[in-house]
């Protein structure tokens, strides 16, 4: 009786109704088709990872995968990785919100002056661990007589409060500075170092990209150097040069909406920043400065401070002795790569990103004759990465 139902149903169909229905799952069943049977791409430049493909996927595959879940969550990753023309579907769903006066696409919150804010998940997960590691490994290098300054990187969602659209408040999105502020007393909150500077309607944060600009970075360099002793570096030394004048960065790669406002990339330079070797200690390149000026000619503009992301450099002085000028060791994610340069003036460097970088951060410290530990992470690092625990590894004396 059922199966007649359904077929008297069909018959009653308009046929516009039948051919609409059986071109829409003729269209799903050819996009499944194509998502295969095009060639795969394993990495997004656009957004600057890796991509699930088929060879990962089923060359992974396994009964405990099947069983747990972990192979169906596999293939919806390969399926929104590959989709045909993916690109061009994420860029109409930008313009299409954009119309709508949604007023946020992608996780991505469009604010005034062109500043496209990414949406922080709000995870505090790891805020608890990582702030005892922090104390531990805190307790341990104060022990060895050496200075250590803590510091976190506001995210844009909490310094572009005042480029905010009607409707949104701050609060909403303060989970993950309400896990590491005040709850950690000796942590120096730059939120505060640059909150004039926006306020102002200075270019402290970059519009399409989760980092701060040079700018940013060389406020909050002003603050790290005075609580490690030193002058800041004198604005009247250093030149703006504009690397580049087209920065489309992560942010905007979440939308890849096509009237984003591009940012540009800056160096404050200083003379003599040339006598400089950077050393990237996972794969042995060196290079003379600070600036890997091949990362201009890619999306990952961002990269061309130091390299981006690697476990380990080294930043040392052209022509400077043995011990003569300090060592700091930076413990850091992303956010410090802009700042390095500043730092750079008055230390020669041994920086490690905790993500990347399996070792003990209390053996290196004890080994590479730093005088000084510099912590520089975002809050969202502090608040939701585990990474940043592995500081307490091997604090024991």
């Amino acid at each position: 009786m059922g199966k007649m139902k359904l077929f008297d149903e069909i018959k009653k169909s308009r046929p516009a109704d039948v051919i609409t229905a059986a071109a829409f799952c003729a269209a799903i069943f050819a996009l499944a088709i194509l998502t295969f049977a095009l060639p795969q791409k394993d990495f997004s430049e656009n957004e600057n990872r890796a991509l699930a493909t088929s060879g990962g996927v089923f060359g992974g595959m396994s009964a405990a995968k099947v069983f747990d879940g972990s192979f169906e969550s596999e293939i919806a990753d390969l399926y929104r990785d590959q989709f045909p023309a993916r690109a061009q579907m994420l860029g109409i769903r930008a313009v299409s919100d954009r119309i709508l006066l949604l007023g946020e696409t992608g996780g991505v919150i469009y604010g005034k002056s062109g500043y496209m804010i990414p949406r922080p998940d709000g995870g505090t997960d790891a805020a608890e661990k990582n702030l005892a590691a922090v104390e531990a490994f805190r307790a341990a290098v104060e022990g060895d007589g050496k200075t250590i300054v803590f510091a976190a990187a506001p995210r844009p969602a909490d310094a572009l409060y005042p480029y905010y659209p009607a409707g949104y408040r701050g609060s909403e999105l303060a989970a993950a500075r309400e896990a590491v502020f005040p709850a950690c007393s000796y942590a120096t909150d730059l939120l505060e170092v640059l909150r004039p500077s926006v306020d102002a309607g200075d270019y402290v944060y970059y519009r399409t990209d989760h980092h701060w600009t040079t700018e940013g970075a060389y406020l909050a360099s002003c603050e790290i150097l005075r609580l490690l002793g030193k002058e800041p570096v004198d604005r009247s030394l250093l030149t703006v040069e504009t690397a580049s004048d087209y920065f489309l960065g992560t942010t905007h790669s979440k939308t890849l909406d096509p009237f984003a406002t591009a940012d540009r990339i800056e160096y404050y330079r200083f003379e003599g920043d040339e006598e400089y070797t950077t050393l990237i200690v996972d794969t042995g390149r060196e290079f003379d400065g600070f600036y890997d000026r091949s990362f201009l000619e890619t999306k990952d503009k961002y990269s061309s401070f130091f390299g981006g992301n690697n476990g380990r450099i080294r930043v040392t002085k052209k022509g400077a002795g043995e011990g003569e000028r300090e060592v700091l060791l930076v413990v850091k994610d992303s956010y410090a790569h802009a700042v390095l340069p500043f730092l750079a003036y008055y230390y020669d460097l041994d920086v490690v990103d905790p993500r990347y970088y399996m070792s003990s951060v209390y053996r290196t410290s004890a080994e590479d004759g730093c005088s000084a530990v510099l912590i520089l992470c975002g809050i969202d690092t502090v608040a939701g990465s585990p990474a940043l625990a592995r500081v307490s590894f091997g604090t024991g004396k």
